[in-house]
């Protein structure tokens, strides 16, 4: 098997704690599509949470890592806070 960026098993996504249905993964077709299905990254990081609930605060890394845009991290943590 190839692993690829879209790869679960590449990013370490698929867990115990969420299996993507057959009904998930055609929806959106690769783990970037899913990440970019979101309306803002607000939503993304929410969606995140309740689906990979081992990422926890670890979704802003996660998506800094895999080369998703993030904004700056001062300035999001400063906005999260209020």
């Amino acid at each position: 098997m190839v692993e690829t960026l879209d790869s679960p098993l590449r990013c370490g996504l698929q867990t115990r704690q969420h299996r993507p249905s057959r009904k998930d993964s055609h929806a959106h077709g690769s783990f970037q599509n899913y990440l970019h299905s979101h309306a803002d990254f607000d939503a993304l990081i929410k969606d995140l949470i309740k689906n990979f609930k081992f990422l926890g605060r670890m979704c802003f890394y996660t998506l800094y890592i895999v080369g998703e845009d993030v904004p700056d991290h001062t300035e999001y943590m400063e906005s999260t806070r209020k």
